[in-house]
C-alpha cells in the first residue's frame, strides 16, 4: 500500500522550500505535502486542517519566520505551540541557521522535552547533510507510526497488555487476512527505515528474518 502521509513544511527560503519538497517528493510520492513561507499561511493551513477533521503528520519549521510576506523573520514560537496544541502526534522538525542561538536551545528543552530524538527534533542548516538527516528522521517516525496503528488495529488486546495473540485469537478476529498481508509487505518495505523500538513492537507479533539485504516475515 502506498505510504500516504500529510506533511507541511514551513520555511521562507524560496530554494530551500523548493528543495525540500523535491526531497520529501521522491520518498513520499502519494502524500499531501504543503508549504508555507510566513507564521500566517501556516496557520492558515493548520486551521483548513483542523475545519476539515485531520492532523498533519509532521511539520518542517524554521525556527525564524516572517509574520506575513516582506516582515522580518522572528521566532516560531507560537507557530510550533499552535501545531503542538491542534495536533499533537504530530512529527515537528525545527530547521535552523542558528544552531547555538539561546532562543533555540531554549524551545527545545520547554516545549520538546518528552519528544526530543523522536517526534521531534532539531536540524542545523550549517551541516551539509541536514537534509538527508531529516529525511531519515522522517521516514522512521512516519512508517513507525504506521505499522504501529496498524498493528493496534490487529491486535488490539495484545497491544493494550503487551502479550501475543497467537495464531487462533488472530483468526477469531475474523476479516482481517487482507490487513496481515498488507502489513507485511509494509513491514518488508519498511523494514530499514524503522528504529530498533519498532523493530521489537513488530517482532512481538511476527517472526522477521534478514538475510542481507532480503527481509522476510511471518506471523507467530
Amino acid at each position: 500500500m502506498p505510504s500516504t502521509f500529510r506533511i507541511l513544511i514551513v520555511e521562507d527560503i524560496k530554494n530551500t522550500l523548493e528543495q525540500l519538497f523535491d526531497l520529501i517528493t521522491m520518498d513520499f510520492p502519494d502524500s499531501q505535502i504543503d508549504q508555507a513561507a510566513t507564521v500566517r499561511e501556516a496557520l492558515e493551513w493548520a486551521g483548513k486542517a483542523e475545519t476539515e477533521g485531520w492532523e498533519y503528520d509532521a511539520v518542517i519549521l524554521d525556527f525564524r519566520l516572517p509574520l506575513d510576506k516582506g516582515e522580518h523573520p522572528e521566532g516560531s514560537e507560537v507557530l510550533c505551540r499552535h501545531i503542538q496544541q491542534k495536533m499533537p502526534h504530530a512529527f515537528i522538525a525545527h530547521i535552523t541557521s542558528h544552531p547555538n542561538d539561546k532562543v533555540v536551545k531554549e524551545h527545545m528543552v520547554q516545549m520538546h522535552r518528552e519528544q526530543v530524538g523522536y517526534s521531534a527534533i532539531d536540524l542545523s542548516k550549517l551541516e551539509v547533510i541536514w537534509p538527508e538527516k531529516l529525511l531519515k528522521k522522517l521516514k522512521e517516525f512516519l512508517k513507525g507510526q504506521s505499522l504501529e496503528t496498524r498493528l493496534k488495529a490487529v491486535f488490539p488486546e495484545a497491544l493494550a497488555a503487551r502479550a501475543g495473540m497467537g495464531r487462533d485469537r488472530v483468526r477469531a478476529a475474523g476479516g482481517i487476512t487482507h490487513q496481515l498481508a498488507g502489513l507485511s509487505r509494509d513491514i518488508i518495505d519498511f523494514w530499514p527505515d524503522l528504529n530498533d523500538k519498532t523493530k521489537e513492537l513488530i517482532r512481538q507479533f511476527f517472526v522477521v528474518k534478514e538475510d542481507g539485504k532480503s527481509v522476510t516475515v511471518s506471523l507467530k
